[in-house]
């Protein structure tokens, strides 16, 4: 889905969602597309905190990569002691699906 990853800051919070972020800098996966519009709205858990150094434009690019690697080692295939894991395209992001 294009329009799946943006950066910004936190401007309203929802019900339900901790005032203090609020000004947060976020990285946000969207499935829902939308994310090349200038305000996106998502639910609190695709907004994902952001070092303070990281710029907003590397973790716009960051979220789907990361989020995909992190479900196949920690959903799809669970690593334990002794596993061994082949990294094949390493200095890409994602192939096309």
């Amino acid at each position: 889905m294009i329009g799946c990853e943006a950066s910004g800051v936190i401007d309203a919070c929802g019900a339900g969602v901790d005032p203090a972020r609020l000004q947060e800098r976020v990285g946000v996966y969207s499935p829902f597309g939308g994310a090349y519009a200038e305000a996106l709205t998502v639910p609190q858990q695709y907004a994902l905190p952001l070092p303070a150094n990281m710029p907003f434009e590397d973790a716009a690019a960051f979220t789907h990569v990361f989020l995909t690697a992190h479900e196949a080692l920690h959903g799809v295939a669970p690593l334990r002691n002794g596993s061994t894991v082949l990294v094949t395209a390493a200095a890409g992001g994602l192939a096309v699906h």
